[in-house]
């Protein structure tokens, strides 16, 4: 399990790496802007680390695990949420960003999973969060993931979401009453 988990942080890693540090800043020109993200994004990073960690301390403690069946569904959480972030990077294109920012002439992007919902980014992140854990099958380290990512990127929406409300105004409004955050249809 110890091999299974460096390979899932060395995948996880480069995936992010290279889709969301190394191609954007290849590919598109650096612009000035002032970061209004709030703490949120260290909040992210935090999240990711604090619940790859407990995940591995529970493992390494055997506690309350469960094998084979929950290391499938974890393991296609994992990955789903990878091209589910990776994608919706490469869709957002040059208004994609690790900050909370609008370009000059920002508009809404609602092609690929956007015209569903609005962050599936954060999506690709909370199921690759949860995917990590449940693969290693501890229930106390699944729960307190799901609880401190819950938190966090409800909180991270939101800071998004006001600072959009108040750069595109009703256009954004608009496009809230037409989509869900991170589950099409339910929220």
């Amino acid at each position: 399990m110890i091999i299974l988990s460096l390979v899932l942080i060395l995948i996880w890693f480069l995936s992010e790496f290279t889709g969301s540090y190394l191609i954007p800043g290849i590919r598109f020109p650096k612009t000035n802007y002032k970061n209004k993200d709030r703490g949120s994004g260290f909040l992210i990073t935090a999240d990711v680390i604090v619940s790859v960690l407990v995940s591995l301390i529970f493992l390494h403690y055997n506690i309350l695990i469960i094998h084979f069946p929950v290391v499938y569904a974890g393991l296609s959480l994992f990955f789903a949420g990878i091209i589910i972030r990776q994608s919706s990077v490469y869709t957002l294109g040059t208004y994609f960003s690790l900050h909370i920012r609008a370009l000059e002439h920002h508009k809404i992007i609602k092609k690929g999973l956007y015209k569903y919902i609005r962050h599936p980014q954060y999506l690709g992140i909370i199921l690759s969060t949860i995917g990590f854990s449940t693969t290693f099958g501890s229930m106390p380290a699944i729960l307190l993931t799901l609880i401190i990512t819950g938190w966090v990127f409800h909180y991270r929406m939101n800071v998004e979401e006001d600072f959009l409300k108040n750069k595109l105004g009703k256009d954004y409004e608009d496009y809230i009453g037409k989509t869900k955050r991170i589950i099409p249809y339910l929220y």
